[in-house]
């Protein structure tokens, strides 16, 4: 028997962009750069869960990649990238465990445009830190 899976939506996202950074009001929509983009990204778990047989971590690998690269807000896109790729996961029956250290670390890894930090460093990196 198939788990259910549970997609994030443009509200989930806009709810946790504004988690993410802190906003009181929802102002996440005004933020957002390229709607279009952010569409795109979420729906990246659907897709390689549908041509790829992906599993949650890898869905979620692509997820947190896709916000950190494509960059859909004005700002805050990589505090959204790990909030966003977090609650996916919990969703779907996954708990990150991290210290600040190790997420503060992943953000600077994903920031850092001359990195090689990817789509594969993300699902190992996701790997080492969760628990079902």
């Amino acid at each position: 028997m198939t788990q259910e899976v549970f997609y994030l939506s443009y509200e989930d996202a806009l709810a946790a962009h504004r988690d993410a950074v802190g906003l009181e009001t929802p102002f996440s929509r005004e933020m957002v750069r390229d709607p279009v983009v952010l569409e795109a990204i979420l729906l990246r778990p659907r897709r390689l869960a549908i041509h790829g047989n992906a599993d949650i971590v890898a869905q979620s690998a692509a997820l947190m990649q896709g916000v950190a690269v494509e960059q859909p807000w004005y700002s805050g896109n990589l505090r959204a990238a790990i909030q966003i790729t977090f609650t996916f996961m919990l969703l779907n029956g996954f708990e990150v465990f991290a210290t600040e250290e190790e997420v503060l670390d992943l953000a600077a890894a994903l920031e850092d445009s001359a990195s090689e930090f990817g789509i594969d460093q993300a699902d190992a990196w996701l790997r080492s830190h969760i628990c079902r």
